[in-house]
């Protein structure tokens, strides 16, 4: 069975915005995203509570995924039932990681098969799946305390989950753009 996410969460209540911080950092301010709450819930339910626990074997089998390689791009398929996500065997196992949860976002989010679609529709798709990636494979309450620099949080990041530093750094280019300072919200901007 396959975990839904809450539709229409658009406000969160007083206390889901604080996750444990472990001390001062620039991570303070973030405001999680639904996609943030909903995944850390999922994760905590299945005691997954360190980015080392963050298994995309493990995360399969909780949506009840079948994971498959073969020589072509990586691609997810459902039906009647079936979920397969399709790796690309060709490719490093951080870029195989990260396409698995970008192929999860299709999965989580959508229904049917982008063939036949408007090409903006294709567009969202890809842009929703690719954010659900960041967030799926680099949780956000499982995130360590920063490091000195963002380009150095990115690294950790890159090596804490596994990712390729591309993906690493669009995660940390996410939890800039969602801080909010002293009262001033800049996500907008």
């Amino acid at each position: 069975m396959r975990p839904l996410m809450p539709e229409g969460r658009f406000f969160y209540t007083e206390t889901e915005h604080m996750f444990p911080l472990g001390g001062k950092d620039m991570l303070q301010g973030y405001q999680p995203t639904a996609a943030d709450i909903w995944l850390r819930d999922l994760y905590s339910e299945h005691h997954i509570h360190l980015g080392m626990h963050l298994n995309f074997h493990l995360i399969a089998s909780i949506w009840g995924i079948q994971v498959i390689y073969n020589a072509v791009p990586a691609f997810s398929f459902w039906a009647s039932g079936l979920r397969i996500i399709s790796l690309d065997n060709r490719t490093a196992p951080e870029r195989q990681r990260a396409d698995f949860y970008h192929e999860l976002g299709h999965i989580a989010l959508h229904d049917g098969r982008q063939h036949g679609l408007h090409p903006l529709m294709v567009q969202l798709q890809e842009w929703q799946a690719r954010r659900f990636q960041l967030v799926a494979a680099m949780p956000y309450a499982l995130l360590p305390p920063l490091a000195r620099t963002w380009m150095e949080y990115a690294l950790l990041l890159a090596e804490i989950f596994a990712v390729p530093l591309d993906v690493a750094i669009r995660r940390v280019e996410m939890i800039r753009s969602r801080q909010i300072y002293e009262g001033r919200d800049y996500r907008g901007i």
